[in-house]
């Protein structure tokens, strides 16, 4: 897996504190393929589906531990993808979320889209060293536990 990919940053706008800032989108077609966003909105890391050997692995746990044969809500699907988002390293000790965040309040009411893009940039392949060093046991556990929250 590549430990860089480049994005395009576009402008987004905090509905708490009002202020603006760049964060990187993945175009339309970028299928399988997340940002994933820092808690304090200052760092973003790149999961690609395709490119995560254990992804398959996670899913199938979850949909044991959800008694489900496949995620078919549009809630589910966010549900797990979340889970997924939460199993992944810290960057810079920020942990990881699907939702971006204001890196001037920390709000998570952040509103971006059809903007122009501002400029390309790379973000780092989000890693999973912590997760895939647990049990197999305690992989479960965890899943378990996100899951549930």
């Amino acid at each position: 897996m590549s430990s860089m990919h480049q994005v395009e940053f576009v402008s987004a706008d905090c509905q708490h504190c009002r202020r603006s800032f760049p964060i990187p989108l993945l175009g339309d077609f970028a299928y399988g393929s997340f940002v994933l966003h820092g808690e304090r909105g200052s760092v973003f890391g790149y999961l690609s589906t395709f490119e995560c050997p254990f992804w398959d692995d996670i899913k199938s746990r979850l949909l044991t531990i959800a008694g489900q044969r496949e995620f078919k809500s549009r809630a589910d699907i966010s549900r797990f993808q979340g889970v997924v988002a939460s199993c992944a390293d810290k960057i810079d000790g920020q942990p990881l979320d699907l939702a971006p965040a204001c890196p001037f309040c920390h709000s998570r009411s952040v509103d971006y889209g059809d903007t122009k893009p501002l400029h390309s940039g790379e973000i780092p392949a989000v890693t999973f060293t912590a997760f895939l060093a647990l049990s197999d046991t305690a992989k479960t556990q965890r899943l378990e536990q996100l899951w549930n929250r």
